[in-house]
Formats: C-alpha cells, structure tokens, sequence
C-alpha cells in the first residue's frame, strides 16, 4: 500500500496546502473539531488548583514494581497554544487528521516543535471511517478528486481506500507517530458486511511501527471487540471507569465527557484508572491516557501531576 503517489493525490495535497491559512491561525494552532475556547482552569477541592507536572512534555515514567512504564498523557486536540500543550503534556491524539490531512509543513512544525519524547497519536481520515453522510464532510475543504463520494468509509475495498490510507501513513512517517485511532460511528454496525470489511481491511495492511487502536462506536458488543482486536493485533480504546475490556500490555484509555454526568474526575477516579492495570498482570508496560472532553485538558494536568507525585503507587 506504500509507495508515490498519484497526479490526483498530489492535486489534493495542493488543494489543502492552498488553503492551509486556516490551519496556522495568529496563535499559531487550529482549534480541534468542537472544541470550544477555553476559559480559566476551574479550582478542585482538596487539591492544588492549577498543578504543573514537572515533566516538560515527557510521556510518565512510573517505576511500580521495578518495571518501567511509558505512560503518556494528553488530550484529543490541542485545545490550549501549541506552545504551552508541549509544555505540558506527553501525548496529543490529533484532530486535523480526520478531516483532512494537514500540509506537510505544518506536520514538520509540530514535529519540530515537540520534545523528542512527544507522543503524537493520528486520528484516521475520514474517508476510511465514515459514510458520505458524516458531518465532517461538510468541514472539508476539497475531497480529492479520486474519491467517489458513494464510496467513502465503512473500509469499502478500493483504489480510494488505498489512498487513504497511504495518506495517513504519510502523515504518521512526518510525525513519527506512535499510534493510529480508527473509530468507527454508530451506524458502522456489527453485520456481516462491516465485519467483512474490518477483517480484509486489517489483515491485508502492511505493519509499521505504530500501534493500530480501534474505538468502534454503536451496538458492538465487547466480547466481540475483544475477540476482533485479539484476531487482527488492534488495541480497543476504552474508558476503563465503565468498560468491563481488560487492558493489554499496551493500552489505549480514552475518557469521553459522558463518563462525568457532572464535575471533575476525582482522586479516586484517578486511583480506580490506574488500579485497571495494576489489576492484570504485565498489563500496561505502554499506554495512553486520552481525554477527549472539550476541557478535558484541565483533568489531564490534574491526572499528570498526580501521576507524578507517586500517588498511584
């Protein structure tokens, strides 16, 4: 699936590099997809109200039990000054990769931009996800022009799936991405049809180095996540504070704003998060801890900073 690209993929490249303005905004970052702007960090009773973890953009090291764990935390989308994200977090699941993939120069400034650690995990085009029907389609700027609309998502064999993937692949080799989330929506249903097209999808993609995370969305019962992502070597995402899934060596935990009817995580949530791993033996040696709330930057400094001062262990 790897290789140059087409006369068309270069003409779509050229396309979102004509309209990459809007990526390189005044504060020198693109907002992720609903992410509103974000107002001052709320104070949490019983705890200092604005941490800073002492590490600068580092994934977490913890050293419980004599193994050495590379934990990274972040957040789905920037949401705060590149700068200061960097600063102070590990890990980030990108945004912008969904709806189209970023010019190449503003991936390299990224790049450039993160400490050498940084852990920059790629959200998958859309194109190999979702139906023409996706509200994302419509915050597109160009669909490229080798893509047939009726065709687009569900991982539907074809030339266009090929190159969507070859796309994603480009921007993870920029990058030197270390995982890539595919999640799938609702209406992506556990039939025979999709079941067919995961399969095929997974098993003929050739293997790089990053991790291969799948957070399918909708009727998908867990035991059949499980079952697939054991098949075709796929790390589920899961919210471990309501998903009965156990972690693996390498996780991929994702906390969404419905897991909170109301507030901020608490201490012991933070506790019952690591105790997921600590419960399965040689679970977690590698993972991340991603919230994708629109200010779910403000519980992972929290969860960060407690992480740091040794309070899981």
């Amino acid at each position: 699936m790897q290789g140059a690209r087409s006369s068309g993929s270069e003409a779509y490249f050229l396309c979102a590099a004509a309209n990459q303005g809007e990526w390189n905004a005044a504060d020198g970052r693109h907002a992720a997809p609903g992410l509103a702007k974000r107002g001052p960090p709320l104070p949490v009773r019983g705890s200092n109200p604005d941490p800073v973890p002492p590490a600068r953009g580092s994934p977490v090291k913890k050293t419980g039990r004599k193994t050495k764990r590379d934990w990274a935390v972040g957040c789905a989308g920037f949401g705060v000054k590149l700068e200061d994200y960097f600063e102070k977090f590990g890990a980030v699941e990108v945004q912008e990769t969904f709806l189209e993939p970023p010019a190449r120069r503003t991936l390299e400034r990224w790049r450039r931009m993160a400490p050498e650690s940084f852990a920059f995990v790629v959200r998958a085009w859309q194109l190999l996800t979702h139906p023409e029907d996706a509200a994302g389609y419509r915050r597109m700027r160009c669909l490229p022009e080798w893509a047939e609309k009726a065709r687009v998502g569900f991982f539907r064999p074809g030339d266009q799936l090929r190159r969507a993937w070859e796309s994603v692949r480009e921007t993870c080799e920029v990058l030197a991405a270390r995982a890539v989330v595919f999640d799938t929506p609702a209406s992506f249903t556990p039939g025979p049809e999709h079941r067919e097209n995961l399969v095929r999808f997974f098993s003929d993609l050739p293997r790089g180095r990053e991790h291969l995370v799948w957070q399918p969305e909708g009727m998908w019962e867990e035991e059949e996540v499980a079952s697939l992502c054991k098949e075709l070597e796929l790390i589920p995402a899961m919210d471990p504070l309501v998903s009965s899934l156990s972690p693996g060596k390498v996780f991929y935990f994702r906390f969404p704003t419905r897991t909170r009817v109301r507030g901020r995580y608490t201490e012991d949530d933070f506790f019952r998060i690591v105790q997921a791993l600590e419960a399965k033996k040689r679970a977690g040696k590698e993972g991340f801890f991603i919230w994708s709330a629109p200010d779910g930057w403000l519980d992972a400094r929290r969860f960060q900073s407690w992480l740091a001062t040794g309070q899981s262990s």
